[in-house]
């Protein structure tokens, strides 16, 4: 199964514009040409955008709540679409909060999944629990069941991701309110320090030794601030302390050999906050590397 591309032009989920201009930039260091002539990926691709801003949303703990949905669905619209016609979604956005529609077209397909959400943060909040009231803050949650209105937005559907198949890695920064709705629904989280304390080494053993617990197959979801602002600074949301680049890039290695991933969203490369563009050709670098480079026992679907 080769995977296709969905470029998702939109910043809806978060306070700041930006991420729906990543698409074109990390696309412009050739990336879709260089998979396509290996036979990674397929030669055409789909794009997803708003032609005008739905009506104003009802609360402020949902922020642009009808913009963010209709992405979402079209998100969901697309990748189900995909795997259908025999495609694996690779998609580039955008904010984190469209991963709530590829999760929930991939758990639908497939009857049950499992996701590595690589992310500072957990995203695990709700109109309940959250802070700011940017649904990019609330995608893995909506998935899981947590926050209904978005899910029921998108699909018909009842079923939703099991959040003791979903590992959250590389977090170093989670409200207290999400802190206890994580905890209560028994979420694997590998945070930073763990790292910092016990070296990357330690971390990886410990995500892949939890990788191996579940047999469903793995869809991956990664926000480039999971990544130190150092190598990645153009992102909406910068945390210190994040992965450098040879440790993400093994991550992802580790894991493509170690699970069968039938999903990759990258997302959240914000160009307006960037450095000459340095972010966005992390994340072509890091996108390249991983279809491109094998190593025994890799596995997609």
């Amino acid at each position: 199964m080769k995977f296709k591309l969905i470029s998702v032009e939109a910043s809806y989920g978060s306070n700041l514009k930006g991420t729906e201009l990543a698409p074109g930039v990390i696309k412009s260091f050739g990336l879709l040409k260089k998979l396509a002539n290996m036979g990674l990926l397929a030669n055409d691709e789909i794009t997803i955008t708003l032609d005008k801003m739905p009506k104003t949303s009802f609360s402020r703990k949902e922020r642009n709540f009808y913009a963010v949905a209709e992405i979402c669905r079209k998100v969901y619209q697309s990748t189900r679409l995909l795997y259908k016609n025999g495609h694996y979604p690779l998609i580039l956005g955008g904010d984190h909060s469209i991963s709530c529609g590829s999760l929930l077209a991939a758990q639908e397909f497939f009857g049950e999944i499992a996701v590595i959400w690589l992310d500072a943060h957990c995203d695990y909040n709700s109109p309940s629990t959250t802070i700011t009231g940017n649904i990019h803050g609330m995608p893995l949650a909506s998935a899981c069941g947590r926050y209904e209105r978005l899910a029921k937005y998108i699909t018909h559907s009842k079923n939703r991701l099991n959040p003791q198949n979903v590992i959250l890695a590389g977090v170093r920064d989670i409200d207290s309110k999400e802190s206890l709705q994580v905890k209560k629904d028994n979420i694997k989280v590998l945070e930073m320090i763990d790292v910092i304390t016990q070296g990357f080494e330690y971390f990886k053993d410990k995500l892949i030794n939890e990788v191996s617990k579940i047999k469903c197959p793995f869809y991956l979801s990664m926000d480039m601030d999971v990544v130190s602002p150092y190598y990645a600074p153009g992102v909406s949301v910068p945390k210190l302390d994040g992965f450098n680049f040879r440790e993400i890039l093994a991550l992802l290695l580790e894991i493509k050999s170690n699970s069968k991933i039938i999903g990759f969203d990258l997302l959240e490369v914000n160009p307006l906050k960037d450095n000459n563009n340095i972010t966005s050709l992390v994340a072509s670098e890091l996108i390249m590397n991983f279809f491109s480079i094998n190593k025994k026992g890799e596995n997609f679907g």
